[in-house]
């Protein structure tokens, strides 16, 4: 359960209960979020309580949402907090690994941060998914994303992208589509 410091500025028993049956609902997500972001578990774990606290301070909101909206909005603040801790450790010159090297060359470029939890290809199967899907147009990495790493349905990426639903499908159509192709042509040249 959620410590009762935080769930303690709720006005109700109800919304306390409901506060912790949602954090332990998405807790694994909002780590393997704020994990891709940070690569550092100590770090997750911090963006991850963090998170609890913002779920928290925003709960009047959050608890007149849907599930589907509910989920979206509070694996957002889970990524908003993981992205916080990263910027913070990289003004202390405390960031780790390859991933603030891809990210901090992905800013230089003036590429945005914001809604990239993409990770270095490594040499593995996965990691030559990842490859081929880095090299698609960023509006189709981050659908991808969304759909397969998120686990959002195309309503919650509709309304977090501000598309049409039928715009979403359309545009995870041709991802995949394209992906396959590249994926065909890059195991033909081996």
């Amino acid at each position: 359960m959620m410590g009762a410091a935080w769930t303690s500025s709720m006005r109700t028993e109800e919304d306390q209960i409901l506060a912790s049956e949602l954090f332990l609902a998405y807790q694994k997500a909002m780590y393997r979020i704020a994990f891709e972001i940070l690569k550092n578990q100590e770090d997750a774990e911090d963006a991850v309580m963090n998170a609890a606290m913002n779920i928290c301070r925003d709960f009047g909101r959050i608890k007149q949402l849907g599930t589907e909206e509910r989920k979206a909005r509070i694996l957002a603040i889970a990524k908003n907090a993981a992205t916080d801790i990263y910027r913070k450790n990289r003004k202390r010159g405390a960031c780790r690994g390859d991933m603030c090297l891809y990210l901090e060359g992905r800013e230089e470029k003036g590429d945005s941060l914001e809604g990239t939890l993409e990770i270095f290809a490594g040499e593995n199967a996965f990691g030559r998914l990842q490859k081929y899907v880095l090299q698609l147009k960023e509006k189709y990495q981050h659908i991808l994303v969304m759909k397969y790493y998120d686990e959002m349905s195309n309503k919650e990426i509709a309304e977090q992208l501000h598309l049409p639903e039928s715009t979403v499908g359309t545009q995870l159509q041709r991802a995949k589509q394209i992906l396959q192709q590249t994926l065909e042509e890059g195991e033909a040249r081996k």
